[in-house]
């Protein structure tokens, strides 16, 4: 390590605090550069560039190769390292301008000191102009309000002729001197002068329109007066037409009378005929109702025959399935106890099974049924509990896995029924 201390810097007739060259260079950069040489470079132009030169021909020294995962990661460090580099630059800068600030400090606090001063010098040197000016402000605010007040901005050409009039006669008796307007008499005279002649045109507009209101009013009352006579005028002729309305329309109530009688007439003729013909549809349709009954209770009968059948069915198929799949166990297996796999609660009654109704007369035998019928009986079994099963589950009363096992099992028969078909 070098122990010698290098000489204080001078910029700019400055002298700035020594750099410590004890520091030995960092190898985990680009370039091992000492912590003193950074500031030096930093001095000129061209220790910048010089020290960007060293950077960029370290990196020229290792060849671009990306072909191994070693070269790669070789350049990924090698880049990290621009990115130490570039940090490290930056400290031992910023700790050299730190230094130089805590040097600058106690001179900026005088500095300071001095302007608040010169600051407060300036406004006691000025303070008696400053009261001079304030005090000649006030002064000319309260001449330029009685100013203000000559004029009268709520008189305008919308009041009466004799209001204005007698506005014009109290702006015309201001007296204005010296005494109470001082400089500003010439000021406060043009203004009087100016509101008398902007009243004095408010007057003349006032006084139009109100030679128009009059008029206005006198041709309203001309007209309301020739309004009247030709009411009058008209009521007269509509007595005499109300008159003649009602003679003809008594003509044409006698004419009426004899219309509506004949009229009554030939109607009462006309509902004795459709009364007997409604009868006699009446008597008609109640044969035909008759009949429509008796029909319809013939179909509600086969109905209810079709729908036991296919219960019956329903049983059948199932009593033949428990069968097989009992004959299919092994013999252990049919001897011990069986457990149920779900409880009813999770499975959910069988679509068919819940609109089963129990009956006395002996079930057919599963023999007597044709393997289309039964292949046909499974899938409408199949179809009505994906449509049935769903609701149920939604309801909480099956779990969605019992829903699935129960229709995979009818699936299962299904298939087991279809391939024996095909066997066949």
């Amino acid at each position: 390590m070098n122990d010698k201390t290098e000489a204080p810097a001078v910029i700019d007739g400055e002298v700035l605090p020594p750099h410590d060259e004890s520091d030995e260079p960092r190898t985990d950069l680009v370039v091992a550069v000492k912590p003193s040489f950074i500031v030096d470079a930093f001095k000129t132009d061209e220790g910048v560039d010089q020290m960007i030169a060293m950077v960029k021909e370290e990196i020229a020294k290792h060849p671009v190769d990306v072909s191994t995962a070693k070269a790669r990661e070789e350049r990924i460090s090698l880049a990290a390292k621009v990115t130490r580099t570039k940090t490290a630059v930056d400290g031992r800068w910023k700790d050299f301008t730190d230094a130089l600030r805590a040097q600058l400090a106690p001179l900026d606090f005088r500095r300071k000191k001095f302007r608040e001063a010169m600051d407060e010098i300036k406004a006691e040197t000025r303070k008696p102009v400053t009261e001079w000016e304030e005090k000649e402000a006030k002064r000319r605010e309260a001449i330029m309000a009685k100013i203000a007040e000559i004029k009268q901005p709520d008189t305008t050409e919308a009041a009466t002729s004799d209001a204005i009039a007698y506005t014009i006669e109290k702006v015309k008796g201001w007296v204005i001197d010296e005494t109470g307007f001082e400089e500003f008499v010439k000021l406060a005279n043009e203004a009087r002068d100016e509101e008398v002649e902007r009243l004095t045109m408010c007057h003349r507009i006032a006084v139009t329109r109100e030679e128009a209101e009059a008029a206005k009013k006198a041709a309203e009352e001309e007209a309301a007066r020739a309004r009247a006579e030709a009411e009058a005028e008209r009521k007269r002729l509509e007595a005499e037409r109300a008159a003649f309305e009602e003679e003809q329309r008594k003509a044409r109530e006698e004419e009426a009378a004899r219309q509506r009688e004949a009229e009554a007439k030939a109607r009462a003729e006309q509902e004795a005929r459709e009364k007997a013909e409604r009868e006699k549809e009446a008597a008609q349709e109640a044969e035909m109702q008759a009949l429509r009954d008796a029909a319809a209770a013939a179909e509600k009968k086969a109905e209810e025959a079709e729908a036991a059948r296919v219960r019956e069915a329903e049983e059948a198929a199932k009593r033949e399935e428990q069968a097989r799949l009992a004959a299919e166990q092994p013999e252990e297996e049919r001897e011990a106890p069986t457990q149920p796999t779900s409880t009813p609660a999770e499975e959910g009654p069988s679509p068919a099974a819940s609109s089963a109704v129990t009956h006395d007369e002996p079930m057919p035998h599963a023999g007597e049924f044709t393997v289309d019928e039964k292949i046909k009986e499974l899938k409408r079994e199949i179809a009505l509990r994906k449509a049935v099963y769903p609701g149920q589950v939604a309801k909480g009363k099956m779990t969605q896995e019992a829903a699935d096992k129960l229709i995979a099992i009818m699936t299962a028969i299904l298939h087991d029924y279809m391939e024996r078909d095909d066997a066949s």
